[in-house]
């Protein structure tokens, strides 16, 4: 911890590109993906999201 906290952020918008949905890492950069999941049940949640996404989900 040493007085440092860090924290990762989910952003989601819809533009003329349609929808987009970016993650933004402690560190300051981002990744534009398909799906994401943050905190403690992320690794079950990417794990079902890899399983069954399927492009234009509604």
């Amino acid at each position: 911890y040493q007085g440092h906290v860090g924290a990762s952020l989910v952003v989601g918008g819809v533009d003329l590109n349609g929808p987009q949905l970016y993650e933004v890492h402690p560190h300051g950069s981002y990744s534009r993906l398909p799906f994401t999941a943050l905190g403690s049940g992320q690794g079950a949640a990417v794990a079902l999201l890899e399983d069954r996404f399927q492009p234009n989900m509604t």
